[in-house]
C-alpha cells in the first residue's frame, strides 16, 4: 500500500470482502500500513507500505509479535539505552535505525544516519530499530528505550 493516488491496493481488498480492521498508522517509516481480516478466507491480511525500510519495519514491529503469538511463543520486549540525547517533537512515533554496541554489559544504541525508507544501505547497516514516542522532552543519553532487533545481537 501506499499514500498516492495509484494505490489500489484497499479497493481490491474491499472488493474481495476483505474487512479493514486499520489502514494508516501514526509512524515514521511505514505509516501506510494495511491491515485486515477475510472470514471468507478465514485469514488476517498484513499490507505493507512499498519503501523498503517500511516495509521491513513493519514486518518486525507488526507481523512478527503475530507469528510469535500465533504459534504460542514467547516474545519478551527488548530495550536499549541510547548512546546520546536524541528528540521527537513530532505528532509520530519515530523508529530510528540504530546499531547496538556493547558498552560495560548494556546494550548501547547508536543512531545512523539514514537518508530515508528507501535507502538500503542503511537498513543493511542497522542491528535494529529504537521506538521514539512523541514527547516535549528530550530523550537522554543513557535513557532506556524499546528496541525491535532486526539482526542477532550475540
Amino acid at each position: 500500500v501506499s499514500k498516492g493516488k495509484f494505490d489500489y491496493l484497499p479497493q481490491v481488498l474491499e472488493e474481495l470482502k476483505v474487512e479493514k480492521i486499520f489502514h494508516r498508522v501514526a509512524q515514521r517509516p511505514g505509516k501506510p500500513f494495511w491491515f485486515g481480516k477475510s472470514e471468507r478466507f478465514s485469514t488476517l491480511v498484513f499490507s505493507f507500505p512499498g519503501n523498503p525500510v517500511s516495509t521491513f519495519l513493519n514486518f518486525y514491529l507488526y507481523f512478527v509479535p503475530w507469528y510469535y503469538k500465533s504459534q504460542q511463543l514467547s516474545s519478551e520486549p527488548t530495550y536499549v539505552r541510547l548512546a546520546k540525547m536524541v528528540e521527537n517533537r513530532s505528532d509520530l512515533t519515530i523508529f530510528k535505525g540504530v546499531r547496538i554496541l556493547i558498552k560495560e554489559g548494556n546494550l548501547v544504541a547508536e543512531a545512523l544516519d539514514s537518508s530515508g525508507s528507501g535507502d538500503l544501505v542503511h537498513l543493511s547497516e542497522i542491528s535494529g530499530f529504537v521506538q521514539l514516542d512523541p514527547s516535549d522532552k528530550a530523550y537522554d543519553k543513557d535513557q532506556l528505550v524499546p528496541f525491535i532487533a532486526v539482526k542477532n545481537l550475540i
